[in-house]
This record gives structure tokens, sequence and C-alpha cells, in this order.
């Protein structure tokens, strides 16, 4: 198994104590081998937005998305070649905004 991360960097981040920028979102791509032999890759995108309003530090309840691997591409400008022909999810338009995961039955990892 392999896993990238990284953050989402977007203009309207947050700026903390006027300097430093907070990212809304973070993503992760998995690249690995199924108990078949098969590759699989997926993508998932974490979001804090709606808990970043006035924070000196917060907890809570982020939730997270499973999403296409050509989505992180779309929002990072990274190229993660021919992972996205591994993905359960690409191809599918209507999973593009992600399927929430709440626990470990949510994730596709394909057929």
């Amino acid at each position: 198994m392999t896993v990238f991360t990284g953050p989402v960097f977007r203009d309207d981040d947050m700026l903390y104590r006027g300097r430093y920028r907070i990212p809304a979102e973070f993503w992760k791509v998995v690249a690995m081998v199924k108990p078949d032999g098969a590759l699989s890759a997926t993508a998932y995108l974490q979001t804090q937005k709606n808990l970043l309003d006035d924070l000196e530090f917060a907890y809570g309840s982020y939730k997270t998305y499973q999403v296409p691997v050509e989505r992180i591409e779309h929002l990072t400008s990274l190229d993660f070649g021919n992972l996205r022909s591994f993905d359960p999810l690409a191809g599918q338009e209507a999973v593009f905004a992600g399927i929430v995961i709440e626990g470990p039955r949510d994730i596709r990892l394909g057929a």
C-alpha cells in the first residue's frame, strides 16, 4: 500500500493571525494490491470548512468523502498517471462530489 496526502490550497483559505493560511480541505490517494492481486486506487477528501470560523484552536467532527482520483488531480494540479484507471469511482460523474465515509463498509474498492 502506498498513500499520498496533502492539503488543497485555495486563494480563499482562512488566514490565521493574519499570516498563516489554513487549508480547509486535505486529500489522500491510496494505491494498493488487493488480495486477488488486482491494483486498486482510491481517493479521499476531508473537509473542515464549516469548522474554521473563529478559532484559536478547534476540534470537531470532520467529514471524509471518497472521491474519484481525477477529482484530487483537478483540485491540486497533480497527475497520478495510470492510478486513475484503477479507481472504482473512475468515470462516475454522479460521485464527483464524493461519497461520505462513516465507516469501513462505505469505502468502495471495486469488484
